[in-house]
């Protein structure tokens, strides 16, 4: 995220999460940024200059980007979980010639519809002129967040793995593993679409890797994506969902070069 606009890229961070995301650090979840001092000054071997952005508890994930507006960059932070005085959604905006001495102005992109939340991608689907959606991996499933019309809007696109009969709200037992919904999320091109299909890990730190795909049938649950599992990970424990499985991350790329713009 180039905060000074000087051409280099500073590098936002979070920390202070805490033990776990239920023994969390109060106060904790400080976010910062780090000033790059440029190619020249590298070599000095010396730390960059840290400047602080804000605080929230269990603070997980950051994604920069232009979501509301195409002039100046924005930055979206989620905490990993829900807790009785915290919000799920913050967004941190910083004006292209006004960069805050204290903690930056901020706004509530969503408190209301996610519990636990192990992801965020942006991606930009309408070309490079768009705006950019934020793709969110949570308890309930995977969601495209987007502002259009003045007002941030949801699409649900799939509810991923779901929740088993014996499985608690409470995240605790059985094990770190006793998670349902979605780890993470990436947004796929084919050809000229932009939005031709969702890769997910199901569901938190768990086992199975999914696709959704364009779906057409009406009845199919209201939705229009379809979800594939391509396969499963894991040990027969694991596939329990007790304590965490290798799943964790996943991503969409052009990585032979073979996609054409």
């Amino acid at each position: 995220m180039d905060i000074r606009k000087n051409g280099l890229l500073d590098v936002v961070i979070c920390h202070g999460y805490g033990a776990t995301m239920i023994d969390s650090c109060d106060p904790g979840g400080f976010i910062y940024w780090y000033e790059n001092p440029g190619r020249g000054r590298l070599t000095e071997n010396k730390p960059w200059k840290r400047h602080y952005i804000g605080q929230w508890p269990v603070m997980h994930r950051l994604q920069t980007g232009h979501f509301t507006q195409r002039s100046f960059s924005e930055l979206i932070a989620a905490p990993a979980i829900r807790g009785p005085k915290d919000k799920v959604r913050l967004e941190f905006s910083i004006h292209s010639h006004h960069i805050p001495r204290m903690e930056w102005p901020r706004d509530v992109v969503d408190d209301q519809n996610f519990t636990v939340i192990h992801e965020l991608a942006a991606k930009r689907l309408d070309g490079q002129s768009g705006l950019d959606s934020l793709l969110v991996s949570s308890r309930e499933g995977v969601t495209r967040l987007y502002y259009e019309d003045g007002r941030w809007k949801k699409e649900l696109i799939g509810r991923g793995e779901p929740k088993r009969e014996d499985q608690k709200d409470d995240s605790t037992t059985p094990g770190s593993g006793d998670h349902w919904g979605t780890g993470s999320a990436d947004i796929g091109r084919v050809g000229s679409d932009r939005y031709a299909y969702v890769a997910t890990i199901d569901p938190f730190h768990s086992t199975k890797v999914c696709v959704y795909t364009k779906h057409d049938d009406p009845t199919h649950r209201g939705s229009k994506w379809k979800r594939h599992v391509l396969d499963t990970y894991g040990t027969p424990t694991q596939q329990k969902h007790w304590g965490d499985g290798p799943g964790h991350y996943v991503t969409c790329a052009d990585i032979d070069g073979s996609l054409l713009p």
